[in-house]
């Protein structure tokens, strides 16, 4: 079933939502294999040496939250600004045809907003699977299973109304589906370890300052739809690069 929500897309929509699905997934899949994947498997290499070392369990848990912490900044800044950008980034690779392709920048928006979910649950499965037994492994594979139905049924029954963001929002549902089943076994840990079960999140600042940052970004966004001039190209790229280095700083 890894495909199934797929090839229930391809089941019921009309080509050219096949085809902008297509071309967003790209992009995404390109982004999780270059920046996702290699910080999930380094945060399973951590998780696993902080276990076989026989770490105390507290500092086994600041371990957890300081990499949980950094996917949700990460996964944060992503979900809130990325959809300001995704028709630029649509234009600037594709131009201006797919830039205006129905559902086109609407769809990598989205993409951009599932990255916090997909951040944050490549931290908790990597941490799990790190400390779980061969008989608790076989028991999360039912979750998965129950993920992928969720996917393609979630699939299914949004495709009518949102098009090939269905599909993106029946994987944010299993994604929810695969944490909540991820942090209630880590809480299990946690309260077996006698730790601290409270997650380190970041600052109420921060998400603060994220939000005033994307209404920014929306009007600079909104600006450039309206009138996409070279100056505004220009001005909307510099809003966000300012913005990406005033967070990262």
């Amino acid at each position: 079933l890894a495909e199934g929500e797929k090839a229930a897309l391809i089941a019921v929509a009309a080509a050219d939502e096949v085809g902008v699905y297509g071309l967003v997934a790209s992009l995404g899949a390109a982004f999780a294999r270059l920046v996702l994947q290699p910080f999930e498997e380094a945060a399973f290499v951590i998780f696993t040496r902080s276990v076989s070392s026989k770490t105390s369990s507290s500092k086994e848990k600041d371990v957890f939250d300081a990499l949980l912490r950094v996917a949700i900044i990460f996964g944060s800044m992503a979900a809130t600004m990325g959809p300001h950008y995704s028709w630029l980034a649509l234009r600037v690779l594709y131009g201006e045809k797919w830039a205006s392709a129905h559902y086109a920048a609407e769809t990598l928006g989205c993409y951009a907003i599932l990255i916090l979910p997909l951040a944050v649950n490549g931290i908790t499965e990597a941490y799990a699977h790190a400390v779980m037994s061969s008989s608790e492994l076989n028991s999360s594979n039912v979750w998965l299973l129950v993920c992928s139905l969720v996917n393609v049924g979630g699939t299914l029954i949004l495709q009518r109304s949102l098009g090939p963001v269905s599909l993106l929002v029946a994987n944010a549902m299993s994604m929810l589906v695969r944490i909540a089943f991820t942090s209630a076994y880590i809480r299990r840990r946690f309260l077996r370890l006698k730790t601290n079960t409270r997650v380190n999140l970041p600052s109420k600042t921060y998400f603060m300052t994220l939000a005033v940052f994307s209404a920014v970004s929306r009007m600079s966004s909104e600006k450039l739809r309206r009138n996409p001039s070279t100056m505004n190209l220009l001005s909307h790229t510099g809003c966000g690069g300012g913005i990406l280095f005033i967070l990262l700083v």
